[in-house]
């Protein structure tokens, strides 16, 4: 989320593949199709909106408000198919709501008070973490996981959230079997942001300081990777994001610069700690012994930047301002894209040697005001690009759609209700409940 936006514009979301980009503003939300092509595929002016994510390339989206209302506040989300402009369930809670994500089978919210973990097919809460450690700049990452088919033991579940906000510790959290798996001791200062690739097997993680990045191995909490954007200047990183396939890493912050660090040689990912061997009263064994000892003891005396990496390349935007930045590939080449909270939608090709030339750059404000003047006459009810991914959403959400939500669920307020029953009426929600049946059977 940006913090200092001269342009009306709160946040920024890439969806699960980075083909998409979703966009809160002080009166409502954009949707934009970024990747091979740029449109915007719909936008709304209705109310302010803090947060916003988006389920893959379906029409679904996940919000929460920005405004002073009650239903449109930031204690407020809800779950919204903007094809067919409605509202399918609306969330209210006691406290702000930090954070959301959402993969294939989980949405993870966030608050001062609690980690609730929904069912995305349901919406059903299917586990509650209490009073965890205070978070207010909403540092939570859940791995995508959306290169691999569900019953693809690959892909790991893993949720990942501070464990204080003075110290760089982190839980790593296994969120299908709703178990915490480890405390990770990543950094020395307290931690500003985190990210997995898609399998879940590599963990991102950026100090508050943000000069300094570390890839883990999730599997045996292995440092992989210590990577440097510089030494004296600090920077507040906002996000970072792996490639598809895991082998480059980019980090953003509210500097001019956006960075793009190698991750390839990841071999250990999956590998398992060794075990230790058997004690022995040899001599051979002592001298192993006191050997191993003695360089543990001296290691940490050793300068890290021996074992550091700097970028592998740098793009630079034409002013320096909060961003946010994810990778892709069009053409079969490797596109850096950055989005400011001036508005600017950047794209960059990152070349094998490591230079980066400049793609193409749009004003995401500009489109959005011609697209509402009629220009772009597209309608997003008649948008051919939804994937398969609708059907497996809609699947569970028919049933919220009939009113069937879980406890958590908070009816609209009495004047929407009344708008809403003059506007539709009986016969209209079981219209809309078989449009949406039809709309799973024709992506199924």
């Amino acid at each position: 989320m940006f913090r200092s936006s001269t342009h009306d514009i709160n946040c920024g979301f890439f969806n699960q593949d980075a083909s998409r980009l979703a966009v809160g503003t002080m009166d409502g939300y954009m949707i934009m199709k970024i990747s091979p092509d740029i449109k915007m595929i719909t936008s709304s002016h209705e109310e302010s909106t803090s947060l916003i994510h988006l389920y893959y390339n379906t029409g679904l989206i996940a919000h929460v408000g920005g405004g002073s209302e009650a239903f449109s506040s930031q204690r407020c989300m809800k779950i919204t198919n903007v094809r067919t402009r409605k509202e399918i369930i609306r969330m209210s809670y006691s406290k702000k709501i930090l954070a959301v994500r959402i993969n294939r089978r989980f949405l993870v919210l966030a608050s001062d008070e609690s980690i609730r973990i929904y069912d995305m097919g349901t919406m059903k809460l299917k586990h509650t973490i209490s009073s965890p450690p205070a978070n207010p700049n909403g540092v939570l990452a859940l791995a995508t996981c959306h290169v691999l088919k569900e019953e693809d033991k690959g892909c790991r579940h893993l949720l990942c959230y501070p464990k204080s906000n003075e110290k760089g510790d982190l839980f790593v959290y296994d969120v299908e079997n709703q178990r915490l798996l480890y405390n990770l001791e990543a950094h020395t200062s307290p931690v500003a942001c985190v990210a997995f690739n898609n399998r879940g097997s590599l963990l991102a993680t950026a100090s508050e300081k943000g000069t300094k990045f570390r890839v883990f191995a999730t599997a045996t909490r292995a440092k992989l990777y210590e990577l440097r954007r510089g030494y004296a200047t600090r920077a507040r990183v906002l996000s970072m994001n792996f490639c598809p396939e895991s082998k480059y890493l980019c980090v953003s912050s509210e500097k001019a610069t956006v960075h793009v660090f190698k991750t390839d040689h990841h071999d250990q990912e999956a590998v398992a700690p060794p075990e230790a061997p058997e004690e022995s009263d040899s001599w051979s064994s002592y001298f192993t012994s006191g050997l191993s000892s003695a360089v543990s003891y001296f290691a940490p005396s050793l300068p890290e930047m021996w074992t550091e990496e700097r970028s592998f390349a740098m793009a630079t935007l034409d002013e320096a301002c909060e961003n946010t930045s994810a990778l892709v590939y069009e053409d079969r080449r490797l596109v850096l894209i950055v989005f400011t909270s001036t508005g600017d939608l950047y794209k960059f090709w990152v070349h094998e040697d490591g230079t980066v030339t400049p793609k193409q750059r749009v004003s995401v404000l500009s489109i959005e005001r011609e697209y509402a003047q009629g220009v772009h006459t597209a309608s997003t009810s008649q948008d051919g690009e939804e994937s398969d991914d609708m059907a497996h959403a809609t699947a569970g959400m028919r049933q919220l759609l009939a009113g069937e939500g879980d406890e958590e669920s908070a009816p609209p307020p009495q004047h929407q209700q009344q708008h809403q029953q003059q506007a539709r009426g009986d016969e209209a929600q079981a219209s809309a409940r078989k449009e949406l049946a039809s709309d799973e059977q024709d992506h199924q």
